[in-house]
């Protein structure tokens, strides 16, 4: 109420219940939620793989929550008209092999994101590639994966995988490293090791913020384009909802190249 009587911009960067974003113009929230972020994935998935078969492994995990995930693309392949399979971890070598098709490049996903299935797909479809070397595939992956990263980055290689996330922190580009080393001389200690790394992500938010505001004044709106700025991890783009404020629905592919090369393509 206070901003909008007072016609300032306020900046919501973590809770998820702003009821106010529906009516007050003033707004940005920043997070997304996990449906939201969900949806995005699935259209992802689909307009970018349209052409290749799909194939869903069924990794026996009764705890997994990627079912609406892997339950959104199907909807969305049957509503298309393209095929897909379904295999199992458990399968045979013969009914495992059945499910990748020889006439289009593959693209694989799990219903789990936890690393020991991740690790067992990877062998057989290794084991699958021996016998049938001539057979494309790329992985498609979760933002969970990006924690693996030391257990199974050759293989993101290999497989040319990609993972749909809200940022990606690459500690080799010389913006994070210099995040990094400013941030270790004037608070004495590394940042917490974990994803994302919360001092870049207030860096990249202030940044976006500040710049935005100085250039455009009260007409700045988030929108993607208008700034120029390269994130370091965390980037931003936001869309009016309705007639309310605006909500941030950036979210990017992290590409692990087979070429070993990682780059991120934003959306």
């Amino acid at each position: 109420a206070f901003v909008a009587k007072h016609d300032i911009k306020l900046v919501i960067p973590f809770s998820i219940n702003a009821p106010q974003l529906n009516d007050n113009r003033h707004i940005f929230q920043i997070y997304q939620t996990q449906a939201e972020i969900n949806e995005a994935s699935v259209n992802l998935f689909v307009d970018q793989f349209k052409g290749f078969h799909t194939v869903i492994i069924d990794c026996n995990d009764s705890t997994s929550k990627k079912g609406p995930f892997t339950a959104g693309v199907r909807r969305q392949l049957e509503q298309r008209g393209l095929e897909y399979s379904v295999t199992s971890l458990k399968s045979g070598e013969d009914d495992f092999s059945k499910a990748f098709s020889r006439k289009k490049s593959n693209v694989v996903i799990l219903n789990t994101a936890r690393s020991q299935e991740l690790g067992v797909a990877f062998s057989k479809i290794d084991g699958l590639k021996v016998v049938s070397p001539e057979l494309n595939i790329t992985m498609f992956g979760y933002t969970e994966w990006l924690m693996y990263n030391r257990s199974y980055l050759e293989n993101f290689y290999k497989y040319n995988t990609y993972i749909p996330s809200t940022f990606n922190y690459n500690p080799l580009t010389p913006s994070t490293q210099r995040i990094e080393q400013n941030y270790r001389k004037n608070f004495h200690s590394d940042m917490q090791n974990r994803l994302p790394r919360l001092g870049i992500t207030g860096f990249d938010q202030a940044y976006f913020f500040l710049r935005g505001l100085h250039k455009y004044g009260k007409t700045f709106n988030g929108a993607a384009g208008m700034l120029g700025y390269e994130p370091v991890q965390t980037p931003l783009k936001f869309e009016r909802y309705g007639n309310g404020g605006l909500r941030n629905r950036s979210i990017v592919l992290v590409h692990y190249a087979p070429s070993h090369k990682i780059e991120t393509i934003k959306f």
